[in-house]
């Protein structure tokens, strides 16, 4: 029994090893996955390492819609490698159009952001420096940005309003990426494995997952906060790299792989939960971006790949169900009311959109997938806004504010740009849909 219980609390160690490293692993992974081509390709957002690369036009209705893609921005992505000095940033003059560029560590934490938010609307440059450049000293006129880790992954955000994608398309044109005189050695150009990152580690054996995790660990360290975890880990024994794994004694090499087993199990059940914290019928990502030491959390964030800016720049709000509980289909009508000179507080714009069961957008008769407070909606006589969620066309001038609705079950997305303070500490919370037949 004595040997059960020891291997039982070895596999336990284990199972919170992997889902503390599982962001690490999987984030290089995925940037492995993104940056093995030669030129970007907005079709598929890929790009070489410290490159840009930009979604240059809305994405339509689809199946398979990426959870990050929306109907009222346009994406921008880019991973950095510090390793050889630091990156300048360069961001246009915007002239008031919100845009937001996340700066995000390799474990998935938001370390810092570049937009109208943080820095304004005009035109400025931004030093990226990785761990080893700390003491650097930027050029005059430059702001440094201190990452916590070699790797840096940048999403960025441009809305696009009633003038169309062509306004947004010309800031996009204006972020620049540029080494800033160190570089001694090219980037790395990573080799992709063709499977999907998610999957890659779905079917990892331990002996590889840790060894990665020790070796990524090296140039991405973890937080301060992270050291209890980090001390754990170190008490397992684990070899740094896979030739020592068969070094190891049987009965240990064996618990640390049910552990792996265990932790990936948890890892899947976290990214099935609903995102966010339940809020009056919707979820809300107040945390966004920021796990601290809630490593469940932040796996299954990572997983469902739903994590992006910080909710002081955007924070979506889901529901799929309306005021009584009941799942939100196209075989009825809602309405949902803002109340007279209460819409939803933000400093830069909201929109409603309509997804279906899997995340993607519909097609519908109006090529509407959105609303939002830039589309010229009618307020009513005593100051209310409603918002008319539907499958068919509603007649009069209902059609002003309509939402076109899936057929079948569907889930609305409320993104709520730049929230003003009485949404980030709850004292505005969405209305609750309403079934309206």
């Amino acid at each position: 029994m004595r040997v059960s219980r020891d291997r039982m609390d070895i596999a336990g160690v284990a199972a919170d090893a992997f889902v503390f490293g599982y962001p690490l692993v999987l984030s290089d992974r995925i940037r492995a996955w993104l940056s093995a081509v030669p030129a970007p390709d907005p079709a598929t957002m890929k790009a070489p390492p410290n490159t840009f690369v930009h979604a240059r036009r809305l994405p339509g209705p689809t199946a398979a819609l990426a959870p990050d893609r929306h109907a009222d921005t346009l994406r921008s992505s880019a991973w950095l490698d510090l390793a050889h000095g630091p990156i300048a940033l360069s961001v246009p003059a915007t002239h008031g159009r919100f845009y937001a560029l996340s700066l995000v560590d390799a474990w998935t934490n938001v370390f810092g952001a570049v937009g109208v938010r943080t820095t304004g609307g005009r035109a400025g440059t931004f030093a990226i420096t990785g761990p080893r450049w700390a003491a650097w000293s930027p050029p005059p006129g430059v702001q440094p940005i201190a990452a916590p880790t070699r790797m840096v992954r940048i999403a960025g955000l441009t809305a696009v309003d009633a003038e169309g994608c062509a306004p947004a398309r010309a800031v996009q044109d204006g972020y620049g990426l540029a080494p800033l005189g160190f570089r001694t050695a090219p980037p790395e150009t990573p080799l992709a494995d063709r499977t999907p990152p998610r999957q890659q580690l779905e079917g990892m054996p331990a002996r590889v997952f840790f060894a990665e995790l020790a070796r990524l660990m090296r140039d991405n360290p973890p937080s301060s906060d992270d050291g209890p975890m980090v001390e754990r880990i170190r008490r397992l024994g684990l070899p740094a790299d896979e030739e020592g794994w068969e070094q190891l004694a049987g009965d240990l090499r064996r618990a640390v792989e049910l552990g792996a087993e265990l932790g990936l199990e948890r890892v899947l059940a976290a990214a099935e939960s609903p995102p966010g914290e339940p809020v009056g019928g919707w979820h809300l990502r107040l945390h966004s971006g920021r796990h601290g030491t809630d490593y469940l959390h932040r796996a299954g964030a990572a997983y469902a790949g739903l994590e992006a800016g910080p909710a002081e720049d955007e924070l979506p709000a889901l529901t799929s169900t309306d005021a009584d509980g009941n799942p939100l289909t196209g075989h009825h009508r809602y309405l949902l009311r803002f109340p007279p000179s209460d819409p939803p507080p933000v400093h830069g714009f909201w929109t409603l959109t309509t997804y279906d069961d899997r995340q993607g957008l519909v097609d519908n008769p109006v090529d509407c997938y959105s609303i939002g407070d830039w589309n010229g909606l009618i307020v009513d006589a005593d100051g209310s806004l409603r918002i008319h969620i539907r499958h068919r066309r509603p007649a009069g001038d209902q059609r002003l504010n309509w939402l076109p609705a899936p057929p079948g079950r569907f889930n609305l997305l409320l993104r709520l740009l730049w929230p003003q303070d009485a949404l980030l500490d709850r004292r505005w919370t969405p209305p609750a849909v309403v079934r309206a037949d």
